[in-house]
């Protein structure tokens, strides 16, 4: 997981520094998602010899008065609270430019539970960059009679590097000619623990469509993913496109 995420999990109380320009378009995303909006307010600088103001940004419509300081900004530097930060996270997504980007979008939608976000942006990964994005495989299946369950596969996972950044699925997502290639040609690599925390804001399939368009995102769905929502959805619509015409 992202260490800067897991820093500022485990201290989502703490302002950490940010840029202005940064700041602004995160409080600008909460005042649009969060109920009661974000409202600013002006007072002296707290610092100790420092004979100035501040203003502090808070989440009006939380109850507890503690948890609604989200940001401080004053003459010289600016701070975001670290829960905060987790809950605006989709305002610092860059446009996704080639496969690293698309792979760090998959990673920051898992840690805001958005997994369909996280698939597709897997899938157009694979789809558009492959063979330059270097594939592994690692399986935890248990040595035993195969019974037609899943469940113990969603724990086999392919996956995908470029640069620093890499991310996974699970094998049963991937269309089984997909999942074939992994198992026959991927590299293997040993198995680790996964403990996500998803508490933070992740991007969607609309963010994802936004930033690339959606037909490169429902070409790459149909062509890398099986079972899968993702999958489900843009074969709905390509039915109902092809009986009724585009929407």
């Amino acid at each position: 997981m992202d260490a800067r995420y897991t820093l500022r999990h485990r201290n989502r109380g703490t302002l950490f520094r940010i840029a202005p320009e940064k700041l602004h378009r995160r409080l600008q995303y909460l005042d649009r998602v969060v109920e009661g909006g974000v409202s600013a307010h002006q007072r002296p600088d707290t610092r100790p010899g420092v004979e100035a103001s501040e203003t502090i940004y808070v989440l009006d419509g939380l109850s507890e008065p503690t948890e609604r300081l989200v940001a401080v900004e004053r003459r010289d530097e600016a701070r975001l609270q670290g829960h905060a930060s987790l809950m605006s996270e989709p305002a610092a997504m860059p446009v996704p430019r080639g496969a690293e980007d698309l792979i760090v979008f998959a990673e920051k939608a898992k840690n805001g539970g958005r997994y369909a976000a996280a698939n597709a942006a897997f899938a157009l990964a694979l789809h558009e960059y492959f063979p330059s994005i270097e594939c592994s495989l690692s399986v935890r299946e248990r040595p035993k009679t195969p019974t037609g369950g899943m469940t113990d596969g969603y724990y086999d996972l392919a996956y995908i590097q470029d640069g620093e950044e890499e991310t996974c699925i699970p094998i049963p997502k991937l269309r089984g000619a997909v999942a074939y290639w992994f198992a026959a040609h991927a590299d293997r690599r040993e198995p680790i623990s996964h403990n996500r925390d998803t508490s933070g804001a992740g991007p969607t399939i609309a963010d994802l469509e936004a930033a690339v368009g959606r037909t490169r995102v429902r070409k790459a769905a149909l062509a890398i993913l099986g079972n899968d929502s993702v999958r489900e959805r843009y074969a709905s619509q390509a039915e109902a496109e092809a009986q009724n015409g585009p929407a």
